[in-house]
Formats: structure tokens, sequence, C-alpha cells
């Protein structure tokens, strides 16, 4: 989501196209530095020798193949990466996760258009309680999608006048991720957590004058923790084989609540300074 802004190239009415980014900028900074980006591919195990990662078997566009590295670095985020240790033979990643759940309370307001906002321009974290409030505007096709899901089919064209915020439960970590599968049960500690969020975003919306509120159904934002420092990986991420490492939302060690991607990309410069001196 183009939702990262540098402030320093804005000013008081000066809101420039190039001040947004996002992390695909990365990707982009790679492949002019040389990288080969291999897009319709799906790596499915890690080629072990012994105590060693030797490679990976990926299946790229169609086709099954090997590709042989002296470093190798897991980023399949908080699903895929603990699916492929698991196939990889280290059975203990998937055990236990977090997902981030979360609604959006959405009201009705008149006098003025919405829908064309910066999702999650502000917000609020209430550290204690285990939430967090942000405001957002669903791009129109998901706004209609949750509508109909919520059972409120006349919504959907009311998109321009809907103004949301989106409540974000820090949920315990729990259940599995297995052959593929994705297992949780909420607790009740979740559930109250929720109902707590909810109840404060629809006293501000009811403030800001928004009207016949309704919420979305339960979705999850960035699921994580599948392969936590400490467990299954150590301190500069590095996993029980030598030359394999994992670098995304799997390895935050405890429940989060909160938008990883800066996070990840700190440990991504983090651990990419720590091969690059390593190898010295």
């Amino acid at each position: 989501m183009d939702k990262f802004i540098y402030q320093d190239l804005c000013a008081p009415g000066h809101f420039p196209d190039e001040a947004l980014w996002n992390a695909t900028r990365y990707v982009k900074d790679a492949v002019e530095s040389g990288a080969v980006l291999l897009t319709c591919s799906e790596v499915t195990r890690v080629i072990v020798n012994g105590k060693q990662a030797i490679g990976v078997e990926a299946t790229v566009q169609g086709e099954r193949q090997k590709m042989y590295a002296s470093q190798i670095v897991l980023s399949a985020g908080g699903l895929g990466t603990a699916q492929i240790l698991q196939a990889s033979k280290i059975n203990k990643a998937g055990e236990g996760f977090f997902c981030d759940p979360i609604t959006i309370v959405q009201g009705l307001v008149e006098g003025f258009e919405t829908g064309k906002e910066i999702p999650m321009a502000a917000g609020m974290i209430f550290e204690k309680e285990g939430f967090v409030l942000t405001d957002l505007t669903l791009p129109k096709l998901v706004y209609q999608l949750f509508s109909v899901q919520a059972l409120h089919p006349n919504r959907v064209w009311q998109h321009g006048r809907t103004m949301g915020i989106m409540v974000k439960v820090r949920d315990g970590l729990g259940g599995s991720i297995k052959r593929g599968k994705v297992h949780k049960i909420f607790s009740e500690a979740d559930k109250q957590t929720m109902q707590l969020g909810e109840s404060k975003a629809k006293e501000i919306l009811l403030h800001a004058g928004a009207k016949r509120l309704y919420n979305t159904v339960w979705t999850s934002a960035h699921p994580g923790g599948s392969v936590r420092i400490g467990e299954i990986v150590d301190s500069n991420l590095k996993s029980e084989y030598d030359n394999l490492y994992v670098c995304d939302c799997s390895v935050i060690p405890t429940e989060w609540g909160l938008p990883p991607t800066l996070t990840v990309l700190a440990l991504a410069k983090r651990l990419a300074k720590h091969l690059l001196f390593s190898a010295l």
C-alpha cells in the first residue's frame, strides 16, 4: 500500500506523488543492482546437505527447478515460510502464530466526500488494552465486498459517504500452520479486546457525526510469529541449518498488534550487513 510518506518532500499545501512509497521500491533497487527476480515462482523446500543448506527447490513458471546458493534467506511471510521449513524437516515451524485480527466500524456521514484519503494516516495505540484504532478508507471494490459479507448489501453504493475506523487486536500466540492448512481459535480475551476496541471506534464515529454504524466481519492483517527468534532462528535470524536464514514477519517472537513493515525492513538491513561482514 502506498501509505508511507517522505515528510521532508512535503510542505503545507504541497504533497507530490513521489512523497508516497511502499516496500516494493527495495525490490526495484535490488534488480537495478544486479539481482535476478523470478516471478510466477514458488519455493517448496530447502535443499540440505547434512547440516548445511545449499539451495532451494522451486516451481518456476510451471517448471520444477533446483537452484543453489552459498546463502539462502527465506522471506515467504508468516504463513509461507513456516510451510517451507516444515517441508525442509524443521518441524517446529508453524507451531503457534499471531494474525492481528481486525474489523472495521463504519458509518455514513453527510456533507463531505470521503474515499480518497491515504489509508491509516492517523491512529491511536491502546497498549495496555491490546488494540489499535486507525482511520481506514478502503478501496471501493474491497469496501463493497466487506459490505456484502457483513450482510449490508444496501451500503455497497455508499463508499463516498462512508467513514471507517479499523480496530486491530494484538491476539495471543496459538494455533498451527500445517501442510497448507491454517488453524486458530481466538481466545475469550481476544474477543473481549475486540469488543472494547469496537465500542471506542463507535464512540469516535458518533462524535464525528456518523450514523447507521455497523461492523465488518473479522479478518486478519499480517500473520507472523510462526518462526520465532529464540526458538527456531537465533538473534541473527539463522536457522538450525548453516547458510539458511529467515527474514520476514514470521521471526517476530511475540504478539505484535502493529503493522510490521518498518520492523521487517530494519531486520532485513541488519541481516544484510551481518551476511556482508561475515563473508569478509
